[in-house]
């Protein structure tokens, strides 16, 4: 902020902002409170509908998605293993969900279940195998068929 030298009071605010009009002369601007266009298009189309800003809610982090999960597997009666490095010869992705979200947790928790029944119940198996890879937590379980070791797993994004 600095003064001209006509005497007023310049400000310069760095800000995107989205600008629409109408053919009535009507128009709506929605300046963004941050420096991304995708905040400035938001704001414009909560002018241009007459609403209220609704406030995210505040998410999961990532420790508190992985507890909520691992509690679900604990409670069910297994043991959790996590090994430093997982390698099998056949491995089986039996699903995947995305828990980005509070509203994903009914999936993820699905998902989870029938996985747990599917291949630990079925199986008489009492520990699941835990691991991450990039953004990503996989549970897994190990069989032997006929011989030979497989790995079914399923794999939750956390975006």
């Amino acid at each position: 902020m600095y003064t001209a030298g006509a005497g007023g009071v310049v400000a310069e605010l760095g800000a995107i902002a989205a600008v629409g009009a109408t053919f009535t002369g009507e128009y709506y601007v929605g300046l963004g409170k941050g420096n991304s266009p995708e905040e400035g298009f938001r704001a414009f189309l909560i002018k241009l509908g007459g609403v209220e800003e609704i406030q995210p809610k505040p998410g999961l982090g990532r420790e508190e998605r992985i507890k909520r999960m691992e509690s679900l597997i604990e409670d069910s009666g297994l043991q959790i293993a996590r090994p430093t490095k997982v390698a099998a010869l056949f491995t089986y992705m039996e699903g995947s969900a995305n828990f980005i979200t509070e509203d994903d947790w009914e999936d993820v928790k699905a998902l989870l279940n029938s996985f747990l029944e599917e291949w630990g119940t079925a199986n008489n198996i009492n520990r699941v195998i835990v691991w991450a890879e990039g953004d990503s937590i996989n549970f897994g379980i190990a069989i032997v068929v006929d011989g030979i070791a497989e790995l079914h797993y399923i794999s939750i994004n956390f975006g």
